[in-house]
């Protein structure tokens, strides 16, 4: 969903708000749960993703804190 909707952004230096974009909002959400110690099961039953999506939005996040 992100992807594509930077890719329909009409201006690139045009930011999105993604935490207060609807489109964007479980993932905001899930983000602020691993921050809290969930695991990417709980994260995505919580936030309505697969466990795919939880998964990697994980990694991605450990990934951004070293």
């Amino acid at each position: 969903a992100m992807e594509k909707r930077l890719q329909n952004s009409p201006k690139p230096s045009e930011k999105i708000d993604v935490y207060n974009d609807d489109e964007f909002q479980p993932y905001s959400q899930a983000a602020q749960l691993f921050q809290m110690g969930l695991d990417a099961d709980e994260v995505a039953r919580r936030c309505g993703l697969s466990r795919a999506e939880a998964s990697l939005l994980e990694v991605m996040q450990k990934a951004g804190q070293s």
